[in-house]
């Protein structure tokens, strides 16, 4: 991430009924007992900047939480946090948290499809994430990167459970962390615990020798999120931190390394794989892919993606190293500081196409490229709502002090002052309540004819010299194909014109407010389907001073 820090992201483990190995399953036992040791060295970090310019060290991914079984089970652990990373260069990537994962239990929140069940895998169409039993799965993501190194199992446990309670179902953890994603330069966790056991020449880890105690750490993390619904985005090794690293050590320790990970965890059910943190094409971007294939050799067949780099490779699918057959993606993520719609307009156009996940941008209390202030909750909420509109299966949320000011003593007074964060449960409820997964986004303006504010074209191509996403007036909506659902969000208050013929029947339409989930019907509801209707949002200003709102139109009002 292009940030002072980058971003870890939690998972969440939705539990199969009936599904899990119970905890003396041989399988499960076996993916516990990880082989080797680790190294110590350091890698100098080259990922993106966050606002503070720290340099980062990467990050390591966690494991996911266990497979569900009816009575619910404890899911294998995983891996100690991060490899050193090499001082300087490199801005900080951010670090992951270990945790066990629990089986039996749904993932936070829940679809109008149902329960979501564990392992993700992708729609037949490929738009969408959804669980093994087919229910779609919107992802409502937040990002502790470096929880795997900065906080004890107790408090990783306390902490999943208070971004649960506020709607999130994923989270994005670094299982290795160095300074450049807000861990320390040894990649050592809070209380000393070093990832690996060896170095090779220049001080750098050995990929070969990862620390069993390391990654035990790691294991509780994965059972941690698993036990409160949340899918981990674990990155197995954070660019920003460790190419150096990486580098350092051959393609088939590289290799050696993924297949650890993935027969450590391949029976935790609440993880997805996402390699990389402001990954660039360096000459070394494959040895991070012989990392991902190994994973999958060893055994994890979860779902994986890659976070690059923005402005220059945004999207998952921009570097030849990572589509479909060269590594094992199955998901697009988009990385930008941009209006989010642009980007995942033009990732939900492409072809050859994945389910999309806005993955980074503005962080809350973050000022960065260009920005005209410091990043607040309506900032936050437009990245959201502007995703889901525009075809994405979900999105993550940041804030400055997870990465870079995470620690025991004030994580939970800081996830306390959080603005923007209790918001983000508005926006998942909204959309879980209807079918989102068969919303198609609405980017000729053809539902909303006028009133659409300045739209940033979509396109691939981004850049401070393209605007902020902060304060951008553009309306997104999208459609069901069936006529059945219109939703538009609108950052700043005016009126707009709908097509109502775009509806197959009558329809009732409410404002939704952005800022405590409450509607206000229209008058005149049910409207009929005819001509085109203009409809002004209430005069109101939220507490925040800011008069966004989402305009909902159905047939069948949920």
């Amino acid at each position: 991430m292009n940030r002072a820090m980058k971003h870890f992201v939690f998972l969440i483990c939705l539990p199969l009924a009936g599904a899990c190995a119970p905890p003396d399953s041989p399988s499960v036992k076996d993916s516990m007992d990880p082989d080797g040791s680790a190294s110590d060295g350091a890698g100098a970090g080259s990922g993106g900047n966050h606002a503070n310019g720290d340099a980062r060290g990467g990050g390591g991914t966690q494991g996911s939480g266990g497979t569900q079984g009816g009575a619910g089970v404890t899911g294998s652990q995983g891996g100690t946090p991060g490899g050193q990373g090499g001082v300087g260069a490199g801005q900080g990537g951010r670090g992951g948290t270990a945790g066990t994962g629990q089986g039996g239990t749904p993932a936070a929140g829940g679809s109008i499809a149902g329960p979501v069940t564990l392992p993700l895998t992708v729609s037949p169409d490929k738009r969408y994430l959804m669980g093994s039993n087919g229910a779609p799965f919107m992802v409502a993501g937040d990002s502790p990167q470096c929880l795997s190194a900065n906080l004890s199992t107790a408090n990783m446990d306390a902490y999943f459970a208070a971004r649960a309670a506020q709607g999130f179902n994923a989270s994005w953890v670094n299982l290795i962390c160095t300074t450049y994603t807000g861990g320390r330069a040894d990649a050592s966790t809070y209380d000393g615990i070093l990832p690996f056991n060896g170095t090779i020449s220049g001080g750098l880890y050995d990929l070969t020798k990862p620390n069993p105690t390391y990654f035990a750490r790691v294991d509780a993390l994965f059972a941690a999120a698993a036990a409160h619904g949340t899918v981990v985005f674990a990155d197995p090794i954070e660019f920003g931190g460790f190419w150096q690293t990486i580098q350092g050590n051959s393609a088939a320790a590289a290799s050696s390394y993924g297949q650890f990970l993935g027969a450590r965890y391949h029976n935790q059910a609440n993880i997805v794989w996402m390699s990389g943190n402001d990954m660039v094409s360096f000459n070394m971007v494959d040895k991070f892919v012989d990392v991902a294939k190994g994973i999958q050799s060893g055994g994890a067949m979860q779902l994986q993606t890659a976070e690059l780099d923005w402005p220059a490779l945004p999207s998952t699918l921009d570097d030849p190293s990572w589509v479909p057959g060269a590594s094992p993606t199955s998901i697009n993520l988009a990385y930008t500081y941009n209006p989010t719609y642009a980007l995942l307009l033009f990732d939900y156009n492409r072809a050859g196409h994945l389910p999309n996940i806005f993955i980074e941008g503005n962080y809350e209390a973050e000022n960065l490229e260009a920005g005209p202030h410091a990043t607040n909750a309506h900032d936050i909420r437009a990245q959201a709502f502007w995703s889901d509109l525009s075809g994405a299966t979900g999105w993550f949320y940041g804030n400055h002090w997870e990465v870079f000011g995470m620690d025991n003593a004030t994580w939970a007074s800081n996830l306390a002052g959080d603005k923007g964060a209790p918001q983000m449960s508005f926006v998942k409820t909204l959309f879980e309540a209807r079918k989102w997964w068969q919303l198609v986004p609405d980017d000729a303006h053809a539902v909303v004819t006028s009133g659409f504010g300045t739209c940033m074209a979509s396109t691939a191509t981004q850049g401070v010299s393209s605007p902020n996403a902060q304060d951008n007036t553009c309306a997104t909506t999208a459609r069901t194909a069936d006529g059945t659902l219109i939703m538009t969000y609108i950052p700043q208050a005016r009126a707009i014109a709908v097509d109502m013929t775009k509806l197959s029947s009558t329809a009732t339409a409410r404002w939704f407010d952005p800022t405590t989930g409450a509607f206000t019907t229209v008058a005149g509801s049910p409207l009929a389907n005819t001509g085109t209707k203009t409809f002004t949002p209430p005069t109101a200003t939220h507490s925040d001073g800011y008069t966004d709102w989402a305009l909902v139109l159905e047939t069948s009002p949920p």
